[in-house]
């Protein structure tokens, strides 16, 4: 990722007594690069990428050859990258994904432990990218290229006319043996793009950006919701696999739609549902042997529910069961109604986590069970699961051990406030205490859609802690890619998920000095955005959302955030950014790159500004109903609907992701 990465266990840099290497002179060319006669698809990446940032710095291209295609007339400097049959070690003896950067007389070497086992970049199929990661180290580190959002506006190359390497030695490793910000390419959002061209365009760069950063694993640890099929699997010839409710039955609640049967709870006392888990496990695919290693116990995207009497004495004594009317009233619930049972951690409406049993106790049996019984034939395999729902919370009766893998989705999401942080410190440390390792898993990036909210500081602190107390590895859903309104907040994240010990401070010291002159002012405008977003309390937070309700429930959840857009972008708050904008452009008039960047800022804020417009009609003609009401709500809609299309190309933000939500969650058009 940045400068120190995600590849920085043992990161250690000794100056030698050996002379310089000289890269580039006078902007010509002095050196060139070799790769293996039989280089992995990283490592003709990692040279690709060193080629093209020396050559964007200096103007000199750098010649790229095969060990075996090395012309005699080649002469200069000679950098190696890979496996080459002239290295200083064997890329074997590095840990996994590790790399070493070193110079050696005329010679630079840069070799990682690189495993070619799927796509490059591919967190699921677990790639080592070893030697590209150690290209990207020595670019930031010794070359000062950054990357602050895709595409070629957001490569920050120093210009320099020569490259002068002084003697180094730099070995590095990854901290977190996983590292994923989910950013799936679906159908429902590529329909949303006006051009195909601008779509393949923003992922093919967001892609690059991603990997520039590092993001990438060691050990596939993307779980997810494990027994989605089950029901269609097992429903008829096993019901007793899943949970009975309080409509009688087991499997789906009343009123469950087709596409929710991936959704059943289980029973997850029932030995007979453990023995069939690792039967399936067990009878998996060699390559999901391979690519998935461990077994997944994560249950369904669903609350605990099951009554049955052995589940039922799996928990601990709470008077809340008796209070609750699913618990101790017998109330039969609806699909829709099912998160009347737990709190969801995205925003979701639900009762209060006061009225909420926790069933972490049963959660956490279930899963001593399981492991107990897989420590017979899988010996040593760890399980994952979830922190989730009515079982986020770590269990009080239960001690489990450091072969068990919590998948934590912690509740994070905006207003990111104090209170916040202290409860998912609390609940953090109380896993940890519980002995299991945990896997950061929040839906964290789904808040605040395409709006200039801002919590970045406070999710490097709280990050920090995590992997100061345990945090294995980390997967973030889902990258909303909001680059103009939450710069701050995704290059944070980015840094910290490279190097989890630095602190938010520096790393937005780092992203504002990426706007040159024209720092400090840019520095100042998204304090405007720190400030207002600060200013917003749970008490603030819970008036908004039930003053924004919309057709999917609460307003400003993961699904309609932009429905709050009318009050936290407030006309004062908007004509304050603006000022701060203009200040920006004034001090990077003299500079043409800088200057590019600011209006790259600014037709995010437009942005934002032109969808609190379309929501802001929407709520007049949802009260008054009249035909003058509509027009205009349909002329703030096509306002905002053109300007997208004109600067699809920009890349401000991920526009089918903001044009999907917008219309499920808020009824926006599609056309």
């Amino acid at each position: 990722m940045n400068i120190k990465q995600t590849l920085l266990l043992t990161a250690m840099l000794f100056f030698l007594s050996a002379g310089a290497v000289t890269l580039v002179k006078d902007n010509k060319a002095v050196s060139f690069i070799i790769i293996p006669e039989k280089a992995q698809p990283s490592v003709k990446i990692a040279a690709e990428e060193l080629v093209y940032h020396i050559q964007k710095s200096t103007g000199a291209k750098l010649p790229v050859y095969t060990e075996n295609t090395v012309p005699s007339s080649a002469k200069g400097f000679r950098i190696y990258l890979g496996n080459c049959k002239k290295r200083i070690i064997d890329p074997a003896k590095l840990p996994p994904a590790g790399f070493l950067i070193k110079t050696e007389k005329d010679t630079l070497y840069i070799t990682g432990n690189d495993r070619d086992t799927g796509p490059v970049g591919s967190s699921w199929h677990a790639v080592w990218h070893g030697t590209l990661w150690g290209v990207y180290e020595f670019l930031e580190t010794q070359l000062g290229v950054r990357w602050i959002w895709p595409g070629e506006l957001g490569e920050v190359i120093p210009q320099k006319s020569t490259i002068k390497i002084k003697p180094l030695k730099l070995s590095a490793s990854p901290k977190l043996r996983f590292t994923d910000l989910t950013a799936r390419r679906a159908k429902y959002n590529s329909v949303n793009w006006s051009s195909p061209e601008n779509e393949e365009r923003y992922w093919n760069a967001q892609s690059r950006f991603l990997l520039r950063h590092r993001i990438g694993s060691v050990v596939n640890m993307n779980y997810s919701h494990e027994f989605g099929h089950w029901w269609k699997q097992f429903g008829k010839t096993h019901p007793e696999y899943f949970a009975l409710t309080n409509s009688g039955k087991r499997g789906p609640l009343p009123e469950t739609p087709d596409w929710g049967t991936h959704l059943v709870d289980m029973c997850i006392s029932n030995p007979a549902f453990h023995r069939q888990i690792l039967k399936s496990w067990a009878s998996r695919p060699k390559r999901n042997k391979i690519l998935r290693p461990y077994i997944n116990l994560g249950l369904n995207d669903f609350p605990i529910m099951c009554i049955c009497r052995n589940c039922r004495a799996w928990d601990q004594k709470d008077p809340r069961f008796e209070k609750s009317p699913y618990w101790g009233k017998g109330k039969v619930l609806t699909f829709k109604e099912r998160w009347a049972v737990a709190k969801a951690a995205w925003g979701e409406e639900g009762t209060t986590d006061d009225d909420i049993p926790s069933l972490s106790n049963r959660h956490a049996r279930y899963l001593l069970a399981v492991q107990q019984l897989a420590a017979k034939d899988h010996p040593g395999v760890p399980i994952v699961s979830f922190a989730y729902a009515n079982y986020r919370k770590p269990p009080t009766e239960v001690k489990l051990n450091n072969g068990i893998i919590i998948l934590n989705t912690a509740a994070l999401f905006f207003p990111y406030t104090a209170k916040t942080s202290a409860e998912f410190r609390k609940e953090w440390l109380g896993w940890k205490k519980s002995g299991v390792l945990q896997h950061y898993r929040p839906n964290l990036l789904h808040a605040g859609a395409n709006l200039p909210v801002f919590y970045a500081r406070r999710f490097a602190d709280d990050f920090n802690f995590a992997y100061r107390n345990g945090m294995i590895s980390s997967q973030m859903d889902s990258l909303f890619g909001t680059w103009a309104n939450q710069g701050p907040n995704i290059y944070t994240v980015l840094r910290m998920h490279s190097d989890p010990d630095r602190s938010g401070n520096e790393i937005l010291k780092d992203f504002y000095s990426c706007f040159g002159p024209a720092a400090k002012e840019v520095e100042e405008y998204f304090n405007i955005w720190e400030k207002r977003s600060n200013e917003v309390t749970e008490q603030i937070w819970s008036v908004w959302q039930k003053r924004n309700r919309t057709a999917t429930g609460l307003g400003g959840t993961f699904k309609n955030f932009v429905a709050i857009a009318p009050e936290y972008i407030t006309p004062a708050v908007l004509a304050q950014a603006k000022k701060q904008l203009a200040r920006a452009r004034k001090a990077a008039a003299k500079d043409a790159i800088t200057s590019k960047r600011i209006e790259f800022l600014a037709k995010g804020l437009k942005e934002a500004e032109l969808a609190t417009l379309c929501r802001k009609a929407q709520i007049v003609m949802e009260k008054k109903k009249t035909k003058e009401a509509k027009a205009a709500f349909r002329e703030a809609w096509q306002n905002l609907n053109d300007f997208r299309n004109a600067t699809e190309k920009d890349m401000i933000l991920d526009v089918g992701k903001a044009r999907f939500r917008e219309q499920t969650g808020c009824r926006w058009p599609r056309k």
